[in-house]
């Protein structure tokens, strides 16, 4: 109660107690029962009630009916107040300072509603807009003659009346609070339900913003890993491919484990909107470990490329060694089966090879037959039936691998051909001296091949049949001649010496 509603002095009257005599505080009707006529008048009696009765409850009441009808707007405009406060008046308030406003107005008014409902609480109360000052006063008397002696003495009845007009002001108090706090509370769920909305919105175009930019962001996460690396100086591929692989890897691990507390945020998520953040953050997940697993893919693909084709390199190296040795070695074993001059003829024949193509057949045969006679005269048909009989104890299989790695000696790519039919083709050469038949095919099968080709096809000879000295010189003789005049003069002359 303010000063203004304060009561006048007290009626002090001396009475008798059980104990002894003591001043207490009496209403004026007790005082004149107690003391008589003295302040028992009406007059008296009704200056007490309109001073501490009717003044005080009317302006309760009255203030109390313009205050509810007030507070609405009185609410409004605190909010209004603040949030002018926030923003200094140069911008319009955001949704979210408006629900931290109203939230802060909203929990006072609360806190001053449920101060009041403790207030009103105390005791019995009086409707005061239906009874008279008399009967509100009489019904207080009532109340304050229930006490002892004793409790009168601690409790005078000018504190009741206090006590009972601030239990009135509570009430009305209590009862525009309460709709105001159901008004401001209906308004701030709308504000939330309206911010909820934006902020989903929000959310929906931040989710589609970071899925429009998730493989912008995966290669920058990547990189920013990479440079708290220490610096590869001069990486080879290998080393480069090695360390994005590791970093790819880890990548994905860490988005794994955070895929893992994303899981539980969506479970246990407070709000719809934590939950559909959670939601949209799990699939921005799953679309970055797709693209970080993509990304290892190829990083697999390519060592295992680069592995595949080291080991490739690696196997034609070691093919081409191979071969290099295989024809040394055929070299000497020439030396040793068939002597130093054949062995020597077999290297002139692979070196003035080197670079040439076969020639045709018209040329070949042109070439041989300044030779032809002197041949036939040399070999005897006992060195021809030799000759075929080697050839029918052809080897194919050492042939094939023989041809293939004189090719790589010599470094050219072999023809598909079948080889041994050419062997087939001089066999019958040789029986019958007609050696055009044998200038035609090779032509035909092996028109516009390399001449080193053609030589490891006349060395096979000597690795898969049991040809003698003098066959393996005929067949050098043959093959100079679909090469050219110098190299078959010279494999002539050496059959001619033998």
């Amino acid at each position: 109660m303010s000063n203004d509603n304060e009561l006048p002095g007290s009626m002090v009257i001396v009475a008798q107690g059980p104990d002894d005599q003591y001043a207490y505080e009496v209403p004026p009707i007790d005082s004149a029962a107690v003391a008589g006529n003295m302040f028992g008048d009406l007059i008296q009696r009704d200056i007490y009630l309109q001073k501490n009765i009717h003044y005080p409850v009317r302006s309760i009441v009255e203030q109390g009916t313009k205050e509810k009808k007030e507070i609405n707007k009185k609410v409004s405009d605190q909010v209004d107040g603040l949030l002018k406060q926030i923003t200094q008046g140069k911008r319009e308030a955001t949704r979210q300072e408006r629900v931290d406003v109203m939230s802060a107005v909203l929990h006072k008014m609360e806190s001053d509603l449920e101060g009041y409902k403790k207030t009103f609480t105390k005791g019995p109360f009086i409707d005061y807009e239906k009874q008279s000052s008399l009967s509100i006063y009489e019904a207080w008397v009532k109340i304050w003659e229930k006490n002892s002696w004793e409790e009168r003495k601690k409790y005078p009845f000018q504190q009741l009346v206090r006590d009972e007009l601030e239990r009135a002001v509570a009430y009305y108090k209590q009862d525009s609070l309460s709709e105001a706090v159901n008004v401001l509370r209906q308004e701030l769920n709308k504000q939330k339900a309206l911010k909820e909305k934006e902020d989903l919105s929000q959310l929906e175009w931040d989710y589609r913003t970071r899925k429009a930019n998730l493989e912008m962001k995966v290669q920058s996460e990547l990189d920013q890993a990479g440079s708290a690396l220490p610096p590869l100086v001069s990486p080879t591929p290998e080393q480069w491919l090695e360390r994005a692989t590791r970093l790819v890897t880890q990548a994905i691990a860490d988005k794994k484990q955070l895929q893992n507390t994303n899981n539980t945020l969506i479970k246990n998520a407070p709000t719809p909107l934590e939950k559909q953040k959670a939601i949209y953050n799990g699939e921005l997940l799953v679309d970055e470990i797709a693209s970080l697993q993509a990304r290892l893919d190829k990083l697999n693909a390519e060592m295992t490329r680069r592995r595949t084709e080291a080991e490739r390199k690696a196997a034609e190296e070691q093919a081409l060694q191979d071969a290099v040795k295989f024809t040394a070695d055929f070299y000497k074993e020439v030396t040793e089966k068939f002597g130093a001059r054949t062995s020597e003829m077999a290297r002139q024949l692979a070196e003035g090879a080197k670079g040439k193509n076969i020639r045709s057949s018209a040329e070949a045969i042109k070439s041989f037959e300044k030779h032809k006679d002197a041949l036939n005269k040399k070999i005897s048909l006992k060195d021809r039936q030799a000759i075929a009989k080697a050839f029918d104890s052809l080897d194919k299989q050492m042939m094939a691998k023989s041809l293939e790695k004189f090719s790589k000696g010599f470094g050219v790519v072999g023809k598909a051909i079948d080889a041994a039919s050419l062997y087939q083709e001089f066999k019958r050469s040789t029986e019958t001296r007609d050696w055009k038949p044998l200038f035609v095919k090779v032509e035909t099968l092996a028109a516009g091949a390399a001449a080193s080709w053609l030589v490891g096809i006349a060395f096979a000879t000597a690795t898969a049949t049991p040809i003698g000295i003098l066959g393996f010189a005929l067949v050098m003789v043959v093959t100079g001649a679909m090469i050219d005049e110098d190299l078959l003069e010279k494999a002539n002359n050496l059959v001619m010496s033998i």
